[in-house]
């Protein structure tokens, strides 16, 4: 079957035989362009092409990515699912299990996706992406990787939406690490927001002023709920606690009881894990325990 068939298995071969050659990176980027015009085959499929070739680093300097997500950046109506698939391989490529590797790679895959299209057809398949990266990887050393390869990358090339806003808060509630990554780019994506910011459930609305009276109380809403600095406004909510449910019993049978409070947290400190144990610990910092130094 001829290599020029639409149905022939070798017809791209022409394209294969040519991604390693630096004297074509150039004529490929320009075909991507022609193939958006091309009724015989769709660009779609040139696309899925190049990301399928033989990578000649084999993926060290993911090759074939960055060359996909340049031709998605000579085309008028990039297709989404090929958009998609650029960005998912732009996050893994983007991960610190290579430090070395991260290094070279770092500023060409931050360019990359930095050109990827910010809506395709009324939708945003990188912010898609980079939520699923947040939300829906492993409890493990590979998934901690991956949501903190996507938070850096929403940081630097400044990807915020209401939805991603969304998904970073999912992912500081449900996952551990990277907490520190992941709080400073819940604060900045709010800050970039501003009135765009999606409304978070504000805790304990009904008694929130009367809660900050309460100088023990004060400090937790601030370690559980606002960002670091700033005003203590329940306007500025960006997270939500795991601990918010045990806590507000706690409110309601005994507010001023600050012992209590801490007698808690020092429990879950010290018997659970994941995310309740990290709220756990960032409240008894801002109640000025010291002692949980030693047990760090």
């Amino acid at each position: 079957m001829s290599r020029d068939n639409p149905a022939s298995p070798h017809r791209w071969d022409w394209l294969t035989e040519r991604m390693g050659d630096p004297n074509w990176q150039e004529v490929l980027l320009l075909a991507a362009g022609v193939w958006e015009q091309n009724k015989r085959y769709t660009v779609g499929d040139f696309i899925t092409a190049m990301l399928d070739a033989p990578d000649v680093t084999n993926g060290l300097l993911a090759h074939n990515v960055l060359l996909a997500a340049a031709a998605l950046a000579e085309l008028e109506h990039p297709p989404a699912a090929q958009v998609a698939r650029v960005a998912q391989e732009l996050v893994a490529a983007y991960t610190r299990t290579d430090e070395d590797r991260f290094a070279v790679l770092k500023e060409p895959v931050e360019k990359a996706v930095a050109r990827l299209p910010r809506t395709v057809e009324g939708q945003d398949p990188v912010g898609e992406v980079l939520a699923k990266a947040l939300v829906a990887s492993a409890d493990d050393d590979a998934g901690r990787d991956i949501r903190l390869a996507a938070t850096e990358l929403i940081e630097a090339v400044q990807w915020h939406t209401p939805a991603l806003a969304r998904a970073l808060a999912t992912a500081w509630q449900t996952h551990v690490e990277p907490a520190a990554t992941l709080l400073t780019a819940l604060t900045q994506m709010h800050e970039a927001l501003g009135e765009r910011a999606p409304t978070l459930p504000v805790p304990w609305p009904k008694v929130w002023a009367e809660a900050s009276q309460h100088p023990h109380w004060r400090k937790l809403l601030r370690a559980l709920y606002l960002p670091l600095a700033g005003a203590h406004d329940p306007a500025h909510v960006v997270r939500n606690s795991p601990l918010t449910e045990p806590l507000w019993k706690l409110w309601q049978s005994a507010p001023a009881d600050a012992d209590g409070v801490r007698a808690y947290l020092w429990q879950v400190w010290r018997e659970e894990r994941g995310a309740r144990q990290r709220d756990a610990g960032m409240g008894l910092v801002f109640l000025g325990e010291v002692r949980l130094a030693t047990e760090l």
